[in-house]
């Protein structure tokens, strides 16, 4: 949806602000600043001229150096995606937009769904051990495969799964821990590919 609407905005911006550039109408330029910070969720927004300087601003200290251009979105990055595009009339430049898409929302997202995993495996299998103490050795080493998946998803690995296709309760259990972790591996790899088809709509977004 973020994406969307950044893609969507870009004609947008420019006729609203580019024309107001051209003629330095700034009080204008900050009003529409201040509604496209409030509808486009977009963290910041800085107008420049052809010099280089600030003209307009909103989400952002002007007193800061603006950040490097993304070309793509690295791990371990800052929690922002920084773009620029040109303001033009009939073809002539007069300035950019500098602005900035918050990446922050999609990592806590992925952090969040890991912790929450972790906490479920681990209450189902301390429930599980304890309604099943005085079962036999052989159901006790399927417990032992079930412990082991567990902490592997707990740590972040939903590849794995439980391979048990007996009828009792330990084989409904290993059936919902595989089906649960199927779940999760498909929610955060639509969150991954939802971060690389943010990071190609902007860089479209910045290369136009």
């Amino acid at each position: 949806q973020v994406r969307l609407q950044v893609l969507e905005s870009q004609p947008l911006l420019n006729a609203a602000l580019a024309e107001d550039l051209a003629k330095r109408d700034f009080a204008t330029i900050q009003e529409v600043l201040r509604q496209v910070h409030g509808e486009r969720r977009l963290d910041y927004l800085v107008i420049l001229d052809n010099q280089s300087k600030i003209i307009g601003s909103v989400g952002w200290d002007e007193r800061q150096a603006l950040p490097e251009i993304d070309t793509e979105v690295l791990p371990g990055s800052d929690d922002f995606y920084d773009q620029s595009m040109p303001l033009t009339v009939a073809g002539q430049v007069y300035g950019s937009l500098r602005y900035g898409s918050s990446l922050k929302f999609l990592r806590q997202t992925q952090q969040r769904l890991l912790r929450e995993a972790g906490l479920i495996f681990f209450a189902s299998f301390l429930l599980t051990i304890a309604l099943l103490i005085w079962f036999s050795l052989p159901v006790m080493r399927r417990l032992v495969r079930l412990n082991q998946a567990s902490k592997q998803i707990a740590a972040g690995n939903l590849e794995v799964r439980i391979e048990d296709s007996s009828a009792d309760e330990i084989g409904q259990l290993a059936r919902g821990f595989t089906l649960l972790a199927s779940s999760l591996f498909e929610r955060i790899r639509e969150l991954r590919l939802s971060d690389e088809r943010l990071a190609l709509v902007l860089r479209g977004t910045s290369d136009g």
